[in-house]
């Protein structure tokens, strides 16, 4: 591990960089770095909110948010990983399916799968042409988005919880003296 962190950068490295002359002092807020229970938990539901709205490069936004909210940026950075080539396609099915509910358009639903049961290259014509559908896919991802917000926020509350009282059980049984 620590070959690996001999290369992240140091505060006294990045004074008068282009990042601190951009973000200034507030770059280097322990918030924005510490593992802490409601900082992490913060971090990981922003980045949860921004990994399935339906637009590229989802980790800049959910790092500026985070870094608004003093939250943990790097949990926020993992937490876009949650839509991942694995399970993009499942959250794909679940922004169309809501937005379609939402909107009350069930026949993009039918379009889309009738274009999957052909298994063809045509889905990104399916994405340019079908009406609606960035639409369908935004509100959908919104509401998906904070659904999935709210649930890693209290995961992760829930977590900490439970992994600070393994810890303390653990030292109490290292040493009983202590208690």
């Amino acid at each position: 591990m620590g070959k690996y962190l001999r290369h992240v950068p140091r505060i006294k490295q990045l004074r008068g960089t282009w990042l601190h002359r951009a973000f200034g002092d507030r770059l280097f807020d322990p918030h924005l770095w510490q593992w802490e229970r409601r900082g992490t938990a913060l971090g990981l539901a922003i980045g949860a909110f921004f990994s399935v709205l339906p637009f590229p490069l989802q980790s800049i936004p959910a790092a500026i948010v985070a870094a608004c909210f003093r939250s943990n940026v790097p949990a926020a950075l993992a937490g876009c990983w949650i839509t991942n080539p694995l399970t993009f396609p499942i959250f794909f099915y679940l922004q169309l399916k809501i937005g379609s509910f939402l909107l009350g358009r069930p026949s993009l639903m039918d379009q889309f799968q009738s274009l999957m049961d052909k298994l063809s290259w045509r889905f990104w014509e399916f994405l340019l042409e079908a009406p609606g559908v960035w639409g369908v896919l935004g509100i959908g991802g919104i509401v998906l988005g904070v659904a999935l917000g709210v649930i890693c926020y209290f995961a992760i509350l829930l977590w900490f919880d439970v992994a600070i009282r393994a810890i303390q059980r653990s030292r109490a049984r290292r040493h009983p003296a202590r208690r």
